[in-house]
């Protein structure tokens, strides 16, 4: 079971993917949000190219658990994705995941001022990862 993890951003999502037996959390190149549907078909296509089984769409709440207009639009995502591929797709709190991200690639010696699409996609690996680590 393949799972594709996605970080929903303005200009560009970060996408991630799990291995095979579900363990292991990779990230992967960025896709645009821009264009025609905020990327949609480029979402829609990846995970049909992964045979990804289930999509985790990065929920970002307020750190009070309130929804805000970016979890909103994160809503919004998840419905196209259910709409447009037969796949489940879940919301999944990722609260603090960018911030976990940021200072992985930090002590990893990368420079993410320079490759701010490697940020969304690492925050998207964090994400799936700890989806992975809880549900085994």
């Amino acid at each position: 079971m393949r799972i594709m993890a996605i970080d929903p951003g303005t200009a560009r999502h970060g996408v991630a993917a799990s291995d095979t037996l579900g363990m292991i959390a990779t990230p992967l190149p960025f896709l645009p949000a821009s264009g025609k549907g905020g990327g949609i078909d480029a979402l829609v296509a990846a995970a049909v190219a992964m045979e990804a089984s289930l999509i985790l769409v990065g929920y970002p709440l307020n750190m009070d658990g309130t929804v805000g207009p970016r979890a909103k639009a994160a809503e919004r995502l998840a419905e196209e994705l259910r709409q447009r591929i037969p796949v489940e797709v879940r919301l999944s709190d990722e609260r603090l995941s960018s911030v976990e991200a940021h200072e992985l690639l930090r002590e990893a010696g990368r420079d993410v001022r320079k490759q701010k699409g490697l940020l969304d996609s690492a925050a998207a690996a964090v994400m799936l990862q700890r989806y992975l680590d809880r549900n085994g």
